[in-house]
Order: C-alpha cells, then sequence, then structure tokens
C-alpha cells in the first residue's frame, strides 16, 4: 500500500513540476545599460560609451523632451563616432554649444531608442522620438 501511494505522489508531481513549464524571474537586477547616440530614460539616468543622459533639444516632436545618451559639442567640432558612423555637432541659433548626434538616410540607420528626422540647413540626424 505504502509504494502504491508513493508512486501515486511521484506521478503527481511528475505532472505538477515536469509539464514544461519554465518560470522566468524579469526582476533581472541588471538592466541594460544605453549606450551611445542611443535614447535613454532622462537625464541623470546611467550611458555607455562616455556619453551622459542628456535632453535634447531637437527631437521628433517639436516642443516636448526626450533623452539620449550623447556628448556636448562647440560649433565646428568633431564628435565622436561609434562603430564608424558619421556624427554632427548640431547647435541652435543663439546657443554656445551643441549636442552631437549620428547621421541617417532613414530610420534603419537610427540606434535603439533614435529616430531619423531632417533639419533645417543640416543633415538628417537621430534624435529621440517623443511617446
Amino acid at each position: 500500500m505504502m509504494k502504491i501511494r508513493s508512486l501515486a505522489v511521484s506521478a503527481a508531481l511528475m505532472m505538477a513540476f515536469g509539464s514544461g513549464c519554465v518560470i522566468v524571474d524579469d526582476t533581472d537586477p541588471t538592466p541594460t545599460v544605453p549606450g551611445a547616440y542611443e535614447g535613454c530614460s532622462g537625464v541623470g539616468s546611467a550611458c555607455l560609451d562616455g556619453t551622459t543622459c542628456l535632453t535634447s533639444p531637437i527631437v521628433s516632436t517639436p516642443g516636448v523632451s526626450a533623452s539620449l545618451c550623447t556628448r556636448r559639442c562647440v560649433p565646428g567640432a568633431q564628435c565622436p563616432s561609434s562603430a564608424g558612423r558619421p556624427t554632427s555637432c548640431v547647435v541652435q541659433a543663439g546657443a554656445s554649444e551643441g549636442t552631437c548626434y549620428e547621421n541617417c538616410a532613414s530610420n534603419v540607420d537610427c540606434r535603439v531608442g533614435t529616430v531619423c528626422r531632417s533639419i533645417a540647413g543640416g543633415p538628417s540626424i537621430c534624435v529621440p522620438p517623443v511617446s
């Protein structure tokens, strides 16, 4: 009688735990940190490649703020390239410093968290989208 009960308990446990279910822990303590020229969650959040999460003065929807892992630059300066992609120092009228952006021809050229946008008098650049 004891063997039958043990067998029944083993079968029940096997059905409950051996059903192919996978438990996923979505509380991963190591979130992905964005790299250079990728969108970021807000000023001061972590970025890689020596960049800082800054509010982008140019975004996909004018008048709404969004952030980008980038660097400040001075007019005429060469912005650092990441993975050999062309970059531009974009300076808004009347400003003494600008923001580095990657150049693009379409959204395909942009990194995670950015979209391609043309700017007046300059190249198309990857900017953070606004949701």
